[in-house]
């Protein structure tokens, strides 16, 4: 059985960084945007090729998931969001409409 590897999130988001997935997406209004360039994306322009869940370690209650996303115009990101009861309703809606292909990054 291989063994995973638990890390905390601010170290998975700096080894993305650093592999190649510098933007920050984010929801604005009813629009996906890259804070470096202020690009939006729709759903159809986007792949999740990987998502990280974590939970805090004083709390379970203290969850949050993690997207790698590459667009279709070679842009690469991260973006954060809880899961479960206090996800953002917006961001989740639009997530369901972008393509998972889980790869390693």
């Amino acid at each position: 059985m291989k063994k995973i590897e638990m890390r905390p999130m601010s170290q998975v988001m700096e080894d993305l960084r650093k592999g190649g997935y510098p933007c920050d997406f984010h929801m604005r209004g009813d629009e996906f945007v890259c804070a470096d360039t202020d690009k939006a994306y729709q759903p159809n322009e986007l792949v999740i090729v990987n998502t990280y869940r974590f939970e805090g370690e004083s709390d379970p209650g203290d969850m949050t998931i993690l997207y790698a996303i590459e667009a279709e115009d070679g842009s690469k990101g991260l973006c954060l969001d809880a899961y479960g009861s206090d996800s953002t309703p917006e961001l989740d809606e639009f997530i369901k409409n972008v393509k998972i292909v889980e790869r390693e990054v």
